[in-house]
């Protein structure tokens, strides 16, 4: 419960600073872009999970927003990026592998 309370919190924080960055057209437009990632699963399992992993952690939108302060575009971009995370996490579509034994309430 208290997972889903916290990226649900991130979510709204996003969306309220979200406004002063982009357009929310860009937003409609960019959204699903870490998800063609998924395509690494046409190679093999092993290079699609780690593609799908490499776009849907913290890690690497941390790192470009840190060398990307001076840009309203990029750091638009990279709210999208969190955006995208943290709604799939409230989804319960997490990093793989995934247990499917796990529930996350």
């Amino acid at each position: 419960m208290y997972y889903r309370l916290e990226n649900v919190t991130f979510v709204l924080l996003l969306l309220t600073i979200y406004p002063s960055y982009g357009s929310w057209l860009n937003l409609l437009i960019f959204y699903l872009l870490p998800d063609i990632s998924a395509l690494g699963f046409i190679f093999s399992k092993k290079i699609g999970e780690f593609s799908y992993n490499l776009t849907h952690t913290l890690i690497l939108p941390t790192i470009i927003l840190i060398f990307s302060i001076n840009s309203h575009y990029l750091i638009s971009l990279i709210i999208i990026w969190y955006l995208h995370i943290y709604i799939d996490r409230i989804l319960g579509w997490n990093l793989f592998p995934r247990n499917k034994n796990r529930q996350l309430n």
